[in-house]
């Protein structure tokens, strides 16, 4: 049943994700890009999606908001993969210099990706269930999809923000 309104929640109607996602970047990587630390980055949760929701027509639609949702969800997934990149690699350095020989900083933070990603999947699908059968239960899901994924990134910054 979870896997079933995971696919659901996934195959969402927003097929100009890709589009919107271009249309409106502009200020949510502005706004990552003014942020002085990870917790500011979290700030930046929302700002494709509010103005695309707003501007768009059919933005305060079930389906509007959800595409705009989804294609803020694709901004966090970039940023995601890159912070990770960035901190794998940093966890790798670490290692090298602190602790050869010992457990891996870098074998530990893949291991937590590959367990935080079911997580999250198996949370939104609850937000998304959580809701009934009603439209609401789209929009839940891909917010838990976006808000989770922003979060993820602003934590793997965070990571690295404490060894500096």
């Amino acid at each position: 049943m979870r896997a079933v309104a995971l696919i659901a929640l996934l195959a969402s109607p927003a097929a100009a994700d890709t589009d919107l996602l271009a249309k409106y970047r502009s200020g949510i990587d502005a706004c990552y890009q003014r942020a002085s630390d990870a917790q500011a980055i979290l700030a930046c949760d929302g700002e494709l999606a509010s103005p695309c929701m707003e501007r768009e027509p059919g933005g305060m639609s079930t389906h509007g908001m959800i595409g705009c949702i989804d294609a803020e969800t694709r901004f966090w997934d970039e940023k995601l993969n890159a912070e990770y990149r960035v901190t794998m690699r940093e966890m790798r350095e670490l290692d090298a210099v602190e602790a050869p020989g010992t457990a891996s900083r870098e074998d530990a933070l893949r291991e937590a990706q590959r367990a935080w990603i079911p997580f999250r999947d198996a949370n939104c699908a609850f937000d998304y269930i959580l809701w009934g059968p009603g439209s609401m239960r789209g929009i839940a899901g891909a917010s838990c999809l976006s808000s989770m994924t922003a979060q993820r990134t602003v934590d793997l910054i965070s990571i690295r923000e404490t060894f500096k």
